[in-house]
């Protein structure tokens, strides 16, 4: 497991840097204006600060405490109130419902099955007419090894089927560059699969 205090003691900001909110969250917002926000592994909260900044009540969860402390000091720099919950998405107990639930890039970290019940979990601790927001990688990604089938990735549709019954308002397949490189330097490319859903 990845000591994500020192990742973010040596790299400040590093998911940071670009002033521009995740396209995703952009576009969950044609559905949805205010209410509980869950933002799940937030690191230094860009997107938490922006849901903030937009009237929602803010519950931000991540396993670094560092990084949770750069959100804290931005938040109460700006005057925003943000919950900030240092732990384990696996530990993490719903006690409550949210309107708008967010989840990047994180469930390739946890076992196929735990990362499905998760998904689960958040379903369930949606609102009605809340919003979910999901960004998770393919299960074609060129650096894959012989243990990836352990790890929490999708293959082609699945992640809408997982939300069948939903109000899917947005979906996609996208592939983009990824911070590893080839022999030649080139970046290796990913497979993504990203939603935004609706309970109906």
């Amino acid at each position: 497991m990845r000591d994500w205090d020192k990742f973010y003691r040596e790299n400040p900001g590093i998911y940071e840097k670009s002033n521009n909110i995740s396209f995703q969250v952009m576009e969950a917002m044609k559905y949805t204006r205010s209410g509980r926000a869950l933002d799940l592994g937030c690191g230094e909260g860009k997107n938490s600060m922006f849901l903030a900044e937009r009237g929602f009540q803010v519950t931000a969860l991540d396993i670094s405490s560092v990084a949770l402390e750069r959100l804290r000091k931005l938040a109460s720099e700006k005057n925003l109130q943000v919950t900030c919950i240092t732990d384990s998405l696996d530990n993490f107990r719903f006690l409550d419902s949210y309107d708008f639930i967010m989840c990047n890039f994180l469930l390739h970290f946890f076992r196929k099955d735990i990362g499905l019940d998760l998904i689960k979990r958040i379903q369930n601790h949606t609102s009605m007419q809340g919003i979910n927001v999901l960004s998770c990688f393919r299960d074609e990604l060129p650096f894959f090894d012989k243990n990836v089938r352990e790890h929490c990735y999708f293959e082609h549709d699945e992640l809408r089927h997982i939300y069948d019954g939903w109000a899917v308002k947005w979906y996609s397949e996208p592939i983009g560059p990824m911070a590893k490189k080839d022999a030649g330097g080139k970046p290796l490319q990913q497979k993504m699969a990203i939603i935004v859903a609706q309970k109906a």
